[in-house]
């Protein structure tokens, strides 16, 4: 990893656990070019911006994706955990562009 936390994290992640509001947090970042992308075997989900917070005492990006909703749970793979790939594109830290973080959550299904 390159020094940023991310909520979800990146691994397994049990699928109760997991809230509709996604965020990034890098220290200096700079979002106002970032581009959030989350996709899953299928292809990509449908991302909404909603901005930057100062969460966790670091700045952060935050997003809503909501894996519950009934079309994403349709794609979940029969018997297996249902993964996601997260790319944000278009950070920037003191003023130099950052390669893409690219990073997974796996969802883990949980008992009812």
């Amino acid at each position: 990893m390159r020094g940023f936390v991310a909520w979800p994290p990146a691994g397994f992640v049990a699928d109760d656990l997991v809230p509709r509001k996604w965020s990034f947090s890098l220290a200096n970042a700079d979002y106002s070019r970032a581009i959030v992308t989350v996709a899953d075997h299928v292809g990509q989900l449908s991302v909404s911006v909603i901005g930057e917070d100062d969460w966790y005492r670091e700045h952060s990006l935050v997003w809503d994706v909501d894996i519950a909703a009934a079309e994403v749970q349709a794609r979940r793979p029969t018997g297996a955990d249902h993964c996601f790939t997260v790319r944000i594109d278009g950070v920037r830290v003191g003023n130099v562009a950052q390669p893409p973080y690219e990073y997974a959550v796996c969802t883990i299904e949980t008992a009812d």
